[in-house]
């Protein structure tokens, strides 16, 4: 039987292949080059890691660089116990010390990954920060969007699934053009906010009264119209409008 794929796990692949464009993980041949400069070994208690077998991995130096930890140049060869039982998120340095016997020992390990960091910075290309923010605005779009139709499938699911007394309910079942409406407004706000950083005008204002006073309804074809022109300007969609008729 196949594993349920849960929300957060869909959230959270759509982050990692996302960050896969812009912080990608090192190359086979960036990772050989790596093992053979720590000789197959752990960077902070030099345990022996020999290719083939289980137990290596690749360690991030700093877990919040803000260039994007995925890089080469951050990343070090670390064992099992090392990288997921003692470290995880600690700084790498203190840790480092504490796993060494002896100050000497200390001082030869943290000159082996600092050589390391030298050797490979140079290959580095960080993204000016104007395209980090616009990248972080396209993954939180892409969430918001993910969310918004996660609440419309489970919404229209409910809404066809429930009797036919519970559907003619209004109080107790909004239609699906206001259902639709709704689960919109959270990537149409979003949006919104970008929008208006680029020309200063308050596109989601529009948006938040339409759902403050609740004119989603079915009979309101102007507002529906209205509603339609504006996530057309913002997402430059150029679908044809819905029925209004979906009770």
């Amino acid at each position: 039987m196949a594993a349920k794929f849960t929300p957060s796990q869909a959230k959270n692949f759509i982050r990692r292949s996302l960050k896969g464009v812009h912080d990608p993980q090192p190359t086979r041949a960036e990772i050989l080059k790596l093992r053979g400069h720590f000789e197959e070994r752990c960077a902070f208690c030099s345990v022996e890691l020999p290719a083939g077998k289980k137990g290596f991995h690749l360690d991030h130096l700093d877990h919040l660089d803000p260039a994007g930890p995925n890089h080469v140049s951050n990343r070090v060869p670390a064992c099992a116990t090392c990288n997921e039982v003692e470290k995880r998120e600690l700084p790498w340095e203190p840790f480092l010390y504490d796993k060494s016997p002896s100050a000497v020992v200390y001082v030869t390990r943290r000159s082996r990954i600092l050589a390391w960091v030298e050797q490979t910075a140079s290959l580095r290309r960080p993204l000016p920060a104007d395209a980090l923010r616009a990248i972080r605005l396209e993954e939180a779009r892409a969430i918001s969007t993910y969310e918004a139709s996660l609440a419309a499938v489970r919404a229209i699911v409910k809404h066809a699934n429930a009797t036919p007394t519970a559907r003619a309910t209004d109080e107790a079942s909004l239609t699906l053009w206001d259902l639709y409406a709704v689960v919109n407004l959270c990537a149409l706000r979003f949006d919104g906010y970008a929008y208006e950083a680029a020309t200063g005008t308050p596109m989601w204002r529009l948006a938040d009264r339409f759902v403050e006073t609740r004119v989603f309804s079915a009979e309101q074809n102007e507002n529906h119209a209205a509603f339609f022109a504006l996530q057309r300007h913002l997402f430059k969609w150029g679908g044809e409008q819905l029925p209004t008729t979906w009770v």
